[in-house]
């Protein structure tokens, strides 16, 4: 995060709470107890396969709260996962 006065703050995306596998199996592994899923359904290729996919909520909080956010660096480290961002809401 890139913040008014200069300054800026790292959080890392871990895979199993902030995220995990966007394809939704039937017999897959588990989710991590962190994880919140917030949106599954199919489409046309996926209907009658027992796949499913889905999308999870991060969820933290501004270390500087009393500073505004400027924006925001969304970066890979290039591992086998991509993880994607839909949207951001603040309170």
């Amino acid at each position: 995060m890139h913040f008014a006065d200069g300054q800026q703050s790292e959080r890392a995306i871990r895979y199993g709470q902030d995220v995990q596998d966007w394809f939704l199996k039937l017999g897959g592994p588990p989710e991590h107890k962190d994880a919140v899923r917030t949106w599954v359904g199919t489409n046309a290729l996926t209907a009658d396969t027992g796949v499913s996919y889905r999308l999870y909520k991060s969820v933290w909080d501004n270390p500087r709260p009393g500073v505004p956010v400027e924006r925001t660096d969304f970066i890979s480290t290039t591992a086998y996962c991509a993880p994607f961002l839909i949207a951001i809401t603040a309170e």
